[in-house]
């Protein structure tokens, strides 16, 4: 497992890093200081399973980056670090709707932050609960009441994964138009209004 950690503080790097190397066996863990560095460390060719980043890397609240990094290292799983920038509900959202796989508050435990890499290794998404005690959504007899088709539960997998409506278009052989029309439907068959939201509900539909 390659994992890279891009953050400004060297201790906070190198923390995460033994924390990583000490938590997830066989881990490799590489470093970038600046958002530069990150890019040229993917542009030397090597793939990561997973690249935790600090937000002020991204450029709050857009974190436009984002777009940058799913493009180059397009099987990487993303985790945002706040580094002392507000951290809110809707900061965490807007990290979230870009493509991030998790949002780590400054306040996270080292468990967290394993425990964190772990469930987005393994497919899931971390949301904190800052985001979680916001988010209304509906219960599990809606999802009982409206079940989905194998066709969205495919695309729901995709949105769980950070995947772009252009990346989920190039897996279904679709028109980015068609993909946006089935990511609308599903929201409404869903009761949801977000991607986000549509990935905190996702157990409930499976």
């Amino acid at each position: 497992m390659k994992v890279l950690i891009a953050h400004s503080q060297a201790l906070l790097r190198e923390g995460a890093r033994c924390l990583i190397e000490d938590g997830c066996h066989g881990a490799v863990v590489d470093e970038a200081s600046s958002f530069e560095a990150l890019l040229q460390c993917c542009a030397d060719g090597k793939r990561y399973d997973a690249i935790l980043l600090a937000a002020r890397f991204l450029g709050m609240p857009g974190y436009d980056g984002l777009d940058t990094l799913r493009q180059i290292q397009p099987e990487a799983r993303l985790i945002v670090l706040s580094d002392g920038n507000p951290e809110g509900a809707d900061y965490v959202r807007a990290a979230l709707e870009h493509g991030a796989h998790g949002y780590l508050p400054r306040m996270s435990g080292a468990r967290v932050l394993v425990a964190a890499l772990k469930l987005v290794l393994g497919g899931g998404i971390y949301i904190p609960p800052v985001l979680l005690e916001r988010e209304a959504l509906p219960d599990e007899a809606h999802a009982q009441a409206h079940r989905l088709t194998q066709r969205q539960h495919a695309i729901l997998e995709c949105l769980g994964k950070g995947q772009s409506a252009a990346m989920i278009a190039k897996r279904f052989d679709w028109p980015t138009s068609k993909v946006k029309i089935e990511i609308s439907k599903l929201y409404k068959q869903m009761g949801v209004h977000s991607r986000t939201q549509a990935a905190i509900a996702a157990p409930s539909w499976r």
